[in-house]
């Protein structure tokens, strides 16, 4: 007996490469990132809290005197450009997952 296979519709192949790609690029913009001599957590309560913490210096708070890296050590935060270079490093880290997952997103469409 032979069974015929039915193809899987393209638009539903493409739909489900889409789906991983964006799976992909999300993984890639919460990966740890390099500042400041050290690894950082960049997952999304660490981007929140690293925000909330430059949004609070910028209007005049006092600033973290201690922020923990990846790796759990201590370390002094004395300017907030010392916050803003952990920030810059995630905002790189996911503007450049999301050009790649666009130029892969084109290739499938």
């Amino acid at each position: 007996m032979i069974i015929k296979l039915k193809p899987t519709p393209l638009a539903e192949v493409k739909a489900a490469k889409l789906a991983q790609l964006e799976q992909a690029r999300d993984a890639e913009t919460v990966k740890d990132v390099s500042a400041l001599g050290t690894t950082w957590q960049a997952d999304e309560r660490s981007q929140k809290l690293l925000s909330a913490a430059i949004t609070l210096a910028t209007v005049g708070a006092p600033l973290p005197p201690v922020w923990r890296d990846a790796d759990n050590n201590d370390l002094t935060i004395t300017e907030i450009a010392q916050l803003v270079a952990i920030a810059g490093a995630m905002a790189v880290q996911t503007q450049a997952a999301y050009t790649k997952s666009w130029a892969l997103k084109a290739q499938v469409n």
